[in-house]
């Protein structure tokens, strides 16, 4: 009595490990958007900080020396936080007399990650000239 007992050929050998290298691309795409996102999220909780913390300086000033800083004025920041080091953004407050009585304030902090798409070019609306911003506007009256 003769049995079949080869066993697995080589190209089954081949196919299953084309199948499990396609299978470790995928999981290692996954993980690598994943990562991206996160550290977007990291940028954009930061810039919420430092727009919070701007805007509370501004609104403890007095309506006087608010009204006095009326424009645009812009700086630039280096951060550390969470292992990121050198993390530059940009913060840009814009205060405008709506009356004699009333100021709007409005804080804009942009940051730039990975420049994967062209920075908005400087405008009213993009004061940073940064690939992201992230804007908090608040009224001050007298």
């Amino acid at each position: 009595m003769y049995l079949n007992n080869r066993g697995v050929t080589l190209i089954e050998v081949m196919l299953a490990l084309v199948v499990l290298l396609l299978v470790f691309v995928g999981l290692v795409q996954t993980a690598l958007l994943s990562i991206d996102n996160n550290l977007r999220n990291i940028y954009r909780d930061e810039a919420v900080a430092i727009a919070t913390e701007r805007m509370s300086e501004l609104k403890t000033m007095s309506f006087d020396a608010l009204t006095a800083l009326a424009g645009t004025g812009c700086q630039t920041d280096t951060k550390d936080f969470r292992n990121i080091k050198n993390k530059q953004f940009t913060t840009c407050a814009r205060i405008d007399a709506l009356d004699a009585d009333t100021n709007r304030i409005r804080i804009t902090v942009g940051w730039d990650h990975r420049l994967e798409t062209a920075a908005p070019p400087v405008s009213q609306d993009h004061p940073t000239g940064r690939e992201f911003d992230f804007s908090i506007a608040s009224v001050r009256r007298r």
